[in-house]
């Protein structure tokens, strides 16, 4: 195997990679798992009402990246 192919392999590796965990990255799943309105606030299968307080607990490995996205997303709501 030529040097250019082993390069072009390990370039391809690497892309493989980082899309595996681009696709597993909880901050991004949460922020597609959102979606907002002016009076509703959906997250996942649950639907809240925007216009009542919001109080988020979160435990767990991913906690940290979840809770972020779920702060960036809703802002001034939580």
């Amino acid at each position: 195997m030529s040097e250019i192919q082993l390069r072009h392999l390990r370039y391809s590796a690497v892309d493989i990679f980082k899309t595996a965990l681009r696709s597993v990255d909880a901050q991004e799943l949460t922020r597609r798992a959102i979606e907002v309105s002016a009076t509703r606030i959906r997250i996942a299968n649950v639907e809240l009402n925007a216009n009542k307080p919001i109080y988020v607990v979160a435990v767990g490995k991913a906690a940290a990246s979840m809770s972020m996205a779920l702060n960036e997303t809703l802002r001034t709501r939580v």
